[in-house]
């Protein structure tokens, strides 16, 4: 991978590296840890297992019986995932000096942390992530989480990885919709942090199919969306103040998911988002006074990219069920992030369960 310019962004509780070439300084900060780390392991899923892991542990020299591969997709964001990587890290004989490389999506990013968190109180564990999901968000922030009985995230830590090492060009093999998963996440930092590329020509044909130009055109804007969530990270690690307007989208978003999960209709991360930011742009509209006209050309924009998901009607008192378990909610209150406008978000607003109904009503009449 040649080597271009390398950014470094600091979040506080940990550091960032972002560019082309950028997994080369893997080795050097193995290097500089080799007193440190007794030894190294990969969790890689089946995709990145068959495409990325040779070379990156044949730099590092990891044994083979030391990479550890999960299925691809949500699924693998469970309790019974979670025990294979803790029962394969004991039977390899990772102490709590040992590192754990995580090398992959979204999915990865969010078991790896976890399963450092809580092997033997806690090991070293750090990011390459592969997929735009996962460069610009899941990897960010050290909060991880996996899903129990259907419910997303109701299991996960705070617990922050050595560095992330962000490179574009691992963006070149990706699917059409793992480059829409992540970019419905650019979308919600772009609103939250207003960085200016939204409804711009800065809007990537993600139609095309030309992944290597995509990954060209969007190198910038994975910084900037990498800046925004850094930012709100340092600003608040624990995610009990600001840090919580990255959640606009995600609590409609994960009840959508967590409905989806187990039928024969599954949505992925991203089109779960875009749905749940339609929702929660209409409810801002009608207590924030959210304007008509941004209302109407960002959910315009949303479903060019992603369509609608047609099984809201079928689901819906699924849904509103699983608004119950959002780890957000206060007694009787579902708290959500909203927008007053693009840039300025309010957090910790009490929605009505009425109101909710009717904003998906709303996103149904849009189908």
């Amino acid at each position: 991978m040649n080597r271009t310019e390398i950014a470094e962004i600091d979040c506080g509780i940990h550091k960032i590296v972002v560019g082309k070439g950028s997994v080369d300084l893997l080795e050097e900060f193995i290097r500089t840890k080799q007193n440190v780390f007794s030894d190294t392991f990969i969790l890689a899923d089946e995709n990145t297992a068959s495409f990325c892991v040779d070379a990156i542990a044949s730099r590092i020299n990891i044994p083979s019986n030391n990479i550890i591969v999960v299925e691809p997709g949500e699924k693998s964001k469970s309790l019974e995932s979670l025990g294979k990587v803790i029962d394969q890290l004991a039977r390899s004989g990772a102490d709590r000096n040992a590192l754990l490389i995580s090398l992959g999506g979204g999915v990865v990013c969010d078991l790896s942390a976890f399963a450092a968190a809580i092997y033997k109180r806690g090991i070293k564990y750090l990011h390459i992530p592969t997929s735009l999901l996962g460069m610009i968000d899941a990897g960010i922030g050290g909060k991880n989480g996996i899903n129990v009985n259907g419910i997303k995230n109701v299991a996960g830590t705070f617990y922050p990885p050595e560095i992330v090492i962000v490179d574009p060009d691992f963006l070149n093999t990706l699917p059409k919709e793992e480059w829409l998963n992540g970019y419905a996440e650019m979308i919600k930092h772009e609103l939250v942090g207003k960085a200016g590329w939204l409804m711009s020509d800065l809007q990537l044909d993600l139609s095309s199919g030309n992944f290597k130009v995509l990954s060209d055109q969007i190198e910038n804007l994975i910084e900037d969306s990498i800046r925004i969530k850094s930012r709100l990270v340092n600003e608040d690690p624990y995610d009990v103040g600001v840090r919580q307007a990255l959640n606009l989208g995600h609590t409609i978003g994960h009840a959508i998911e967590s409905a989806s999960i187990n039928s024969n209709h599954s949505l992925s991360h991203g089109r779960s988002v875009v749905a749940g930011t339609i929702c929660e742009l209409y409810i801002s509209n009608k207590l924030l006074g959210f304007d008509d006209v941004e209302l109407k050309s960002i959910t315009e924009y949303i479903l060019k990219l992603f369509g609608t998901w047609p099984h809201v009607y079928e689901f819906k008192d699924q849904i509103i069920s699983n608004l119950n378990f959002d780890k957000k909610r206060l007694g009787d209150e579902v708290i959500m992030t909203l927008l007053d406008k693009p840039g300025s978000p309010i957090i910790g607003k009490s929605v009505a369960a009425s109101l909710i109904d009717e904003s998906l009503e709303h996103y149904i009449g849009l189908t």
